[in-house]
């Protein structure tokens, strides 16, 4: 089966978004912010909490309120910086994942006809398809997606794209085991 569809800036992100809703994916954003406070702490604990103890002892609220400080401004520097990294991405992404697409399934694997070329992945190497709402990821190897928006397909190719993929994938999977 072969759909038609045109892949945007949004649909870049979200997979994105994808990913981060996922446990591994939330796991990964927590250990960063955490590692992120930590590392704070531990520079506002230099840049502030050693020199006030040579001179006096550091009481707890000190303390606290360091911890307090950098709590209140790593937050929304962090969430700037994930909206940075987003917006990298897609701007690096842009050229090649952007625009018109072909995607045929078929029991050999997975084409892409985009202006850049054609891509082909067998089902062997495909990792998980996942179907959104708005959405279906196939995701390949270790960090490649087709990225299928629903809203250019019809009501029909809506309900058979997921359906077929998910079919065909599962049936690889069975022979391969």
């Amino acid at each position: 089966m072969t759909f038609r569809y045109t892949v945007a800036d949004a649909d870049l992100l979200a997979v994105r978004r994808f990913h981060r809703s996922r446990p591994e994916g939330r796991r990964a954003v927590l250990r960063e912010y955490v590692g992120g406070l930590l590392g704070g702490c531990v520079a506002g604990a230099a840049l502030v909490l050693v020199p006030w103890a040579r001179t006096a002892d550091v009481p707890l609220t000190g303390a606290l309120t360091l911890l307090g400080a950098v709590l209140v401004v790593w937050t929304p520097l962090y969430l700037y910086l994930l909206r940075r990294a987003d917006a990298g991405l897609v701007k690096q992404k842009r050229e090649v994942s952007c625009g018109d697409h072909e995607l045929t399934l078929s029991p050999d694997g997975v084409q892409e006809i985009r202006r850049q070329g054609t891509v082909f992945h067998r089902w062997t190497f495909v990792k998980d398809v996942c179907d959104r709402p708005t959405h279906l990821f196939i995701f390949v190897g270790e960090d490649g997606t087709y990225v299928v928006p629903k809203r250019d397909l019809s009501a029909e190719d809506r309900v058979n794209l997921p359906r077929v993929a998910l079919e065909l994938w599962r049936a690889s999977s069975a022979q391969a085991g």
